[in-house]
């Protein structure tokens, strides 16, 4: 590992406490899992025009699960992956206008195409099963570095691409059997305990093939996703706790501000809402071991330097916050004990629902927004 650097007060997570809009519910214990122990490590989920979900496994296969009111759980998943995206760790991944999936991914930031769009006809050209797909690489370097680690992403209207590299620390083979994968978590821990901020957003243009960095200095850039009317992208900085925002017009253009801080937990994607505000998902509670050992560089040397099997284990929970384009907390929506839905990774709203990716376990799962009614409200929130 590098040698941990100095983290300046101002720069280190201070969460607040889970009280007020943060006080503990179960509303996501009503949520249903999908595809239990078939789907692992399936960060994000699309949904098509059509209704059919698009999953990306951590071992990089994609996906397809058809809705089907008379199934269990509402939706067939196909036997076989529509492709395989590997070897990396896929993340973020959204369906451009043309159908095809725009990947973030260990290697670079990765477009699967579909090759033979325009040779078939009516239902056939819309059921992606129906195509023949090709990976490739649209951007794997940013103004001289290399992108080690593209992890979310968001599609404007006028197809431009902005998407985070979180580090320079690039995910690592974890080798456990039955089936090696790589380790996105051990490449975030790193990044902590080294305590440099490395991570950058970027945008790529599809017209011209350019990729340009429109911030850095960012301590794990994570989730991003443009305002509901572009003008400034929000952009999740996972060590301090934080969500920024990068200004792309008005007064404020160019410019890094903060949308909202304090989080009580450790803030992976966000997400636009139906009503144009965004759900933030804080995939694991806050760890108070971290706060302590943070401000010490020897001490985050040798935390670094223990193996797997003797670091302490992470606490759980599930928690999706809907902030408003302001910071307020509008909703939030807990597991506070992981029982049902733990680990989520991104909070994708689709007709009334909730889709709900999921970084660590072999499932993913879905919310009836309407049945929550007015038990996960939330009053606005000091940020």
């Amino acid at each position: 590992m590098l040698a941990p650097v100095a983290i300046p007060a101002d720069r280190r997570p201070r969460p607040r406490l889970l009280e007020g809009p943060f006080t503990p519910n179960t509303v996501l214990r009503s949520a249903t899992r999908l595809f239990e122990g078939q789907v692992e490590g399936s960060e994000s989920v699309t949904v098509g025009p059509d209704g059919t979900l698009w999953l990306l496994d951590k071992f990089g296969h994609v996906r397809l699960a058809s809705p089907n009111p008379g199934a269990a759980c509402g939706y067939d998943l196909d036997t076989q992956p529509l492709a395989y995206v590997g070897p990396g760790r896929p993340l973020g991944f959204h369906l451009d206008a043309a159908g095809n999936l725009v990947i973030c991914d260990s290697k670079g930031l990765m477009l699967l195409e579909r090759t033979n769009a325009g040779a078939t006809k009516g239902a056939a050209a819309a059921d992606p099963r129906s195509g023949q797909w090709r990976l490739r690489c649209l951007a794997n370097c940013a103004e001289g570095r290399p992108i080690n680690y593209a992890n979310d992403l968001d599609i404007a209207a006028d197809g431009r691409i902005f998407f985070t590299d979180s580090t320079t620390i690039p995910p690592a083979l974890n080798e456990e059997l039955p089936k090696p994968w790589y380790d996105t978590m051990r490449s975030y821990l790193l990044t902590m305990l080294h305590g440099a901020p490395t991570g950058r957003l970027l945008v790529h243009d599809p017209a011209d093939g350019s990729t340009r960095q429109l911030a850095d200095g960012l301590w794990f850039a994570n989730g991003c996703a443009l305002a509901p009317d572009e003008s400034f992208v929000a952009v999740v900085e996972t060590c301090s706790m934080r969500v920024r925002r990068r200004w792309l017009t008005g007064p404020k253009a160019g410019t890094l501000d903060t949308l909202i801080d304090r989080l009580p937990g450790w803030p992976d994607n966000i997400n636009r809402s139906s009503d144009g505000n965004f759900w933030l998902a804080l995939v694991v509670p806050d760890v108070p071991l971290v706060h302590k050992i943070l401000p010490h560089p020897l001490l985050r040397g040798l935390y670094a330097s223990l193996p797997a099997w003797i670091l302490p284990k992470k606490p759980q929970w599930g928690c999706v916050v809907k902030v408003s384009p302001s910071g307020e907390v509008l909703q939030v929506l807990m597991d506070p004990t992981g029982e049902r839905v733990s680990h989520v990774s991104c909070a994708t709203e689709h007709e009334g629902r909730l889709f709900l990716g999921n970084l660590a376990k072999d499932y993913v799962s879905v919310l009836d927004l309407a049945a929550t009614g007015g038990a996960a409200a939330a009053a606005p929130a000091a940020h």
